[in-house]
């Protein structure tokens, strides 16, 4: 199922660290390196502790729609898209 999802990779860490890792992942989506900046843009939008990984799920509109700070699972994850798209799909 088509969910016209863009993923953006946020972090603080050293810009060469960051694209190394990228790297090795295979990661092919955005990535955005920022030093304080990012981590006050993560603590704005939900995460006070500063905890790694935080993922935010946004609706067309800029609305977060889910916030977890920790891993998703796959399946989790997809279900997360899924509700997110219904949501948002024009009626």
């Amino acid at each position: 199922m088509g969910r016209n999802v863009q993923f953006v990779g946020l972090s603080s860490e050293d810009p060469s660290k960051v694209a190394a890792f990228a790297r090795s992942l295979g990661v092919t989506y955005p990535l955005w390196v920022g030093g304080d900046e990012v981590e006050e843009l993560s603590r704005r939008l939900g995460n006070v502790t500063g905890a790694l990984p935080h993922t935010l799920v946004l609706d067309r509109s800029g609305r977060v729609v889910a916030a977890k700070v920790g891993a998703y699972t796959e399946g989790t994850l997809t279900a997360v898209l899924d509700n997110a798209s219904a949501e948002t799909s024009p009626k």
